[in-house]
């Protein structure tokens, strides 16, 4: 029979290193112990490596393979609770008593060491990490296109033609059909677009009025545009509606529907007071959703300085929540070149380095700023940003050095 310790998963292969991150614009240095030595030996040997400051850990089982990764504002003191002499019940213990080698890597920074823990987690997909790991649930968001007549759909990615977009979000049946009842409540079509559209003011002298149309229309759950029953007005303040819903600027649909509700429930009309509570309910599991959407729109584009684990200053650039890149800020003209650069490229045409659905890095960053409403007093705004740099490729050589935080 074979003692040896089985690999956690077949395909699993030797551990090498943790490899480069998105949010650091410095190399990040990574450190191993091997696990060798007794728990006292082992934690009196994490007191002397260890560094007290903010950043990852990682541990590898007998296959080298990589376990567990985790996160502390304090390496030291955190990675010697696993080789403490605790109960064996505790995670910690079970985890540190399959380790065989300890890593850690700096980030100098809470907030970059919450974040590298993630992009860890979704590179390796640790045995022991549940928190973290991509979700079987897709992600999307709910669009606005441009053209007449048009209603709110779900798609993976806006779309060329996309006027408005709300997300990203996670995307399920429910979703869907919360946004098929977002149509329904503010009278929007559902229709395909060959359906021609004809408002009211656009048609003939001699149209009735009456071509096309659909069951909706004859129960005057749509306003119909395609055969003339509403006006061109008369359906875009339906959509400014209903955008004020979906921005959060106005829930008072859900105030009135839950008094329509009540009024049904008092007649005895139980039929219409449970489709009223499914329409309700459906409509606030997408203004939950889309609360988060609107914390990171609120915020908006920013940089976010940052300390990096050589000690120095970085900027992390942020819009509506995501980390688009990681830049050293400008202390001298070839640094400042390269954030304007940066910055351009970020806020300017876009980036694909990084996918807007990653809706558990959105929730890391805009909680770190949530948490804590001061630390908004130190990000930068975009333009000044740009200012900073151009500043410092301005000034001559002799001057000093000029603050990246302004």
């Amino acid at each position: 029979m074979n003692n040896r310790e089985e690999p956690l998963f077949d395909e699993q292969i030797a551990f090498t290193d943790f490899g480069q991150s998105l949010y650091s614009a410095v190399p990040l240095q990574q450190q191993k112990l091997p696990l060798t030595s007794e728990p006292a030996e082992v934690r009196k040997a994490i007191r002397e490596q260890c560094p007290a400051m903010p950043g990852v850990y990682g541990m590898l089982d007998c296959e080298q393979a990589l376990i567990y990764v985790g996160m502390s504002v304090q390496l030291r003191d955190r990675t010697q609770t696993y080789f403490s002499t605790g109960e064996e019940q505790r995670k910690e213990r079970r985890i540190g008593s399959r380790a065989r080698t300890l890593l850690w890597q700096p980030t100098g920074h809470e907030l970059t060491a919450r974040l590298r823990e993630l992009e860890l987690i979704r590179r390796f997909s640790p045995r022991y990490n549940v928190l973290g790991k991509p979700e079987r649930t897709p992600t999307g968001y709910v669009t606005l296109a441009t053209g007449d007549a048009p209603h709110f759909r779900v798609q993976k990615r806006p779309a060329r033609n996309c006027r408005y977009a709300w997300g990203p979000i996670p995307v399920n049946r429910r979703v869907r059909a919360a946004v098929d009842e977002l149509n329904y409540v503010y009278r929007l079509r559902d229709c395909g677009s060959d359906v021609r559209i004809s408002f009211r003011e656009e048609q003939s002298l001699f149209e009735t009025g009456n071509t096309g149309g659909c069951l909706r229309s004859e129960l005057a759950t749509c306003h119909a545009p395609c055969n003339g029953s509403c006006s061109r007005d008369e359906y875009t303040a339906a959509i400014t509606a209903a955008r004020a819903f979906l921005d959060g600027r106005d829930r008072s649909v859900l105030e009135r529907m839950e008094a329509d509700m009540q009024q049904a429930a008092t007649e005895r009309n139980y039929e219409r007071a449970a489709r009223l509570r499914d329409t309700v309910k459906s409509l606030s599991l997408l203004d939950e959703l889309l609360s988060l959407f609107r914390e990171g729109t609120r915020t908006g584009q920013f940089v976010y300085p940052v300390t990096a684990p050589n000690g120095k200053l970085q900027w992390l650039l942020i819009s509506r929540g995501v980390v688009l890149a990681a830049e050293v800020a400008p202390h001298s003209k070839t640094s400042a070149r390269r954030c304007l650069k940066a910055l351009e490229a970020a806020f300017d045409r876009g980036t694909g380095a990084h996918p807007e659905d990653e809706l558990d890095a959105v929730r890391i960053v805009l909680g770190w700023f949530r948490s804590d409403e001061t630390r908004l007093v130190d990000i930068l705004p975009v333009e000044d940003a740009r200012a900073l740099c151009r500043q410092r490729l301005e000034a001559p050589r002799s001057s000093s050095r000029l603050k990246a935080t302004g």
